[in-house]
């Protein structure tokens, strides 16, 4: 085991094989999870258990080739490292090794395509809100609309092959059963990847997961799974992860502190390991222009501190950020030094310099958004920063303000941002 291992990680890397059938891991932030899962891989094979008998299971193709590259570093081969999808298709195409199948890797796009075709009426829904914008009987026509789509092209989305996979007969995962499971991001499971879990009957079973980085609800993950895992996994233990090596003090009691509001998260706090640099700073905008503010935002180097030094990574909420920003880059051909992510991209990554940008009812919280997933967005969002956060609010067209303003402006630094002069605040 490695000599880097901190007393919680050791708990869990050991504890796993040695006390418990089953394990959920919480693990905060920036916390060392990878590290500490391929740790207990390492150690169950030097205990005697089969590499050939051990599965790694994430959510993500990026964090598969990570899991991938770290257990080849520490030279290990296990039976399966990849996607539960992966996993999925691999059974389906080994219990049907005639039929072919084509797989839909982005639902958004052909819902885009059936809105435009036979659901005009409601174009001015983003794809990815489609379904929880409509009433029960639009959204259930909605559906079989891409059911019969999907027939029509014998073609399987991804939870499609979770689902037949929990529904196939025992006899035909005999190869798959009874294996050693590792498996990451457990709070964003839905309950059918839970039930392909409990269909595969693992004889040991090691969950990691944070209840408060759980933020793929609109694609079906029902963070539930996470807390009811002691009763779908009976024998099982609970350990967690608070050390954070990832941010500067401030940043972690920042997030600390903003999450503490949210009733869906769980109680564990954030215990940092780096020293204090500067508070995490908001910016408040007296315009609700899109284009200005995103003009204020490139343009404010000279507002900043330490931080303009570090190259920036900019986080926003929807992909129509995304675009509004990199055409104003490429329009005004400023000197690009900062990279634009949806939030979401940004998950498992982290930065020195975060600018997180949009805290506006206009798109933060997502006005279309579940409210406590709004929050965890959030707290993902801060947590990606290593050493500087700084923040872009401004009030919608009615001067209504993001309602994560309360929280921010108490805990951050407040500047203020004007369209025709800039003053500092405290």
């Amino acid at each position: 085991m490695s000599s880097d291992a901190t007393p919680e990680q050791i708990a869990a890397i050991k504890g796993f094989w040695d006390k418990n059938t089953h394990l959920l891991l919480s693990a905060g932030a920036g916390s060392g999870k990878t590290f500490t899962l391929i740790q207990s891989v390492s150690y169950g094979i030097r205990k005697g258990y089969a590499e050939s008998d051990i599965f790694l299971i994430t959510f993500t193709r990026k964090a598969a080739a990570e899991m991938r590259e770290r257990l080849k570093k520490n030279g290990i081969s296990t039976g399966f490292a990849g996607t539960i999808h992966s996993l999925a298709y691999k059974i389906i195409r080994e219990s049907n090794p005639g039929k072919k199948y084509q797989i839909i890797t982005n639902p958004e796009t052909i819902f885009k395509q059936l809105i435009m075709e036979k659901f005009s009426r409601f174009s001015h829904i983003p794809p990815e809100y489609i379904l929880r914008a409509l009433d029960d009987v639009n959204a259930h026509s909605f559906l079989q609309e891409y059911q019969f789509h999907k027939e029509k092209n014998n073609a399987l989305d991804f939870e499609d092959m979770v689902s037949l996979v929990a529904q196939m007969d025992s006899s035909l995962l005999k190869d798959y059963q009874n294996k050693i499971i590792f498996i990451d991001e457990y709070q964003d499971t839905s309950p059918d990847q839970v039930a392909m879990l409990k269909k595969l009957n693992p004889r040991k079973l090691f969950a990691v997961g944070d209840a408060k980085q759980s933020i793929y609800q609109f694609r079906g993950a029902n963070l539930e799974n996470f807390f009811r895992f002691n009763q779908e996994f009976p024998n099982s233990g609970r350990l967690k992860l608070t050390a954070n090596f990832r941010s500067q003090k401030r940043i972690v009691s920042f997030a600390n502190a903003f999450i503490k509001r949210s009733s869906s998260a769980d109680k564990i706090r954030l215990v940092a390991t780096k020293k204090k640099l500067e508070k995490p700073v908001i910016f408040h905008s007296n315009t609700s222009a899109l284009q200005e503010n995103i003009r204020m935002m490139l343009g404010n180097g000279t507002t900043r501190t330490a931080s303009s030094t570090l190259p920036a990574t900019i986080l926003v909420r929807t992909n129509y950020l995304v675009k509004s920003i990199e055409t104003r880059i490429r329009e005004k051909k400023l000197e690009n030094r900062f990279s634009v992510m949806t939030i979401h991209k940004a998950k498992g990554l982290e930065f020195d310099h975060v600018i997180l940008f949009g805290v506006s009812p206009q798109f933060f919280p997502h006005p279309n958004g579940y409210p406590e997933e709004e929050d965890r967005i959030f707290y993902v969002a801060v947590t990606r920063a290593k050493e500087h956060l700084e923040m872009y609010a401004w009030p919608d067209e009615n001067g209504k303000e993001s309602r994560f303003l309360p929280v921010i402006t108490r805990f951050a630094r407040n500047q203020y941002l004007s369209h025709t002069t800039d003053k500092k605040g405290k």
